[in-house]
């Protein structure tokens, strides 16, 4: 319901002279089936006259759907749908993995530093100015590829006393970045080699 509330929102508050809409959804596949039922049978959907609804599934989903899913709903196979992947949220989890510190449950939070929060809010709402930076985000910087690599290593060393799958899966990745390096130097492009496997850094080109 929340969602055929939001999709019927928007298509009146964008409908103008469009008739037709793109929706592109998750589970575009299920949800199409009963949305035309839905809007009829509530009496707090409705849509334009002349609506048409395309439904479709965002590119990084669509590869665990079923197999009859691939034709029809993937936006390869829209006309004017563009060339675009579908995902919105999905694209910034590495920023929001930046910032994944700052989010507790609430139920942790201590009393008295809730008390004293409230008591810089209201401040920063009367007086502004400097008192507004409590509302900085406190972040710790996210740890490298290198550094995430090093912790897990670390991490299967002290379990098992011994290296194992994280380190094969670790290697594995290693020597598909230098496959990519040794690809790129092959065509002739400019590349940049990062230590891998034990590659000295520095700038090549195949013309050197």
């Amino acid at each position: 319901m929340n969602i055929d509330y939001s999709i019927c929102n928007a298509i009146k508050h964008a409908a103008g002279n469009v008739d037709n809409s793109l929706i592109i959804y998750d589970v575009g596949c299920q949800w199409n089936l009963n949305f035309g039922q839905c809007v009829a049978n509530c009496p707090g959907l409705a849509l334009p006259d002349n609506t048409k609804i395309v439904a479709a599934v965002e590119k990084f989903h669509l590869s665990t759907h079923k197999l009859a899913c691939f034709a029809r709903y993937s936006l390869n196979f829209i006309q004017e749908a563009g060339q675009v992947d579908g995902e919105i949220l999905e694209t910034l989890w590495a920023p929001f993995n930046k910032i994944s510190p700052t989010a507790q449950p609430t139920s942790s939070l201590d009393v008295i530093k809730v008390r004293v929060w409230k008591k810089d809010k209201e401040k920063a709402k009367n007086e502004r100015g400097e008192h507004l930076d409590i509302y900085q985000l406190k972040i710790d910087k996210a740890l490298t590829m290198a550094e995430m690599q090093l912790k897990l290593t670390k991490s299967e060393c002290a379990d098992t006393g011994k290296l194992g799958s994280i380190s094969w899966f670790i290697d594995g990745i290693n020597i598909e970045d230098l496959q990519y390096v040794v690809l790129s130097y092959i065509n002739g492009d400019n590349i940049f080699l990062i230590n891998i496997l034990g590659c000295t850094e520095g700038s090549y080109s195949a013309a050197s």
